[in-house]
């Protein structure tokens, strides 16, 4: 699922960050939790130095493979968001996270590993399942009535997953909410320029997006380290 951008709406989200990002020819470039490496070989081929983490060997694997089978230069490392033992300070110009911090049990400490790697004026840009919009008891609206996003507890925070089959929510995720994100990226010294709430029509693809086509699907920001 990971490698098809048909689903799960990881064209959006990389599309989205590749955006907000911007130039990055000859810069170099963290792709934190790069799974099999589609956007870091993407950011590769718009001019950056890409620098790409993993911790999950299957993924990986499959983004060495690739690298073997079409060398680009991209360095890949076994290193996790919390503990990039293997990134040096001081010397990322931008550090990208698409539907990756989500997944970390000790934000404070990733945002401090991310702050330690980024150069100062360094930037983190990040896309994120919209906290409102995607948690444990969000769902739509039964049928026959138009789609609408039915919010349940949105301010229980903590881990969840489900128990759907092929899907990253049997996989989980921490749920926070709008406020804790924003406060926790502010509170580790980053300057936040940049919020942005896509919805399911931006890809432009077949549907518009379907039931997401007026709903934010994901929160996407970019912050910089003074």
């Amino acid at each position: 699922m990971v490698g098809d951008r048909g689903r799960g709406f990881n064209h959006l989200a990389a599309d989205v960050v590749v955006d907000m990002l911007g130039p990055c020819d000859q810069q170099t470039v963290l792709d934190l939790g790069a799974g099999e490496g589609s956007n870091a070989r993407r950011l590769r081929r718009l001019g950056a130095h890409v620098v790409a983490v993993e911790p999950t060997k299957a993924l990986l694997d499959a983004a060495r493979a690739v690298e073997d089978t079409t060398p680009l230069g991209i360095r890949y490392l076994a290193d996790r968001a919390e503990s990039l033992v293997n990134v040096a300070s001081n010397g990322i110009d931008a550090v990208i996270a698409v539907l990756v911090l989500h997944h970390v049990a000790d934000l404070d400490m990733a945002l401090s590993e991310i702050a330690r790697v980024l150069r100062a004026g360094g930037r983190l840009t990040a896309v994120i399942p919209h906290p409102w919009t995607d948690h444990p008891e969000a769902t739509w609206q039964p049928a026959p009535a138009a789609p609408r996003r039915l919010i349940g507890d949105y301010t229980a925070e903590g881990f969840w997953r489900t128990d759907e089959p092929a899907s990253v929510r049997s996989v989980g995720w921490y749920h926070r909410t709008v406020a804790t994100w924003l406060t926790t990226v502010a509170g580790a010294g980053f300057a936040i320029t940049e919020v942005r709430e896509p919805t399911g029509d931006e890809p432009r693809r077949a549907g518009s997006g379907g039931p997401w086509s007026r709903v934010p699907r994901f929160l996407a920001f970019t912050a910089r380290r003074p």
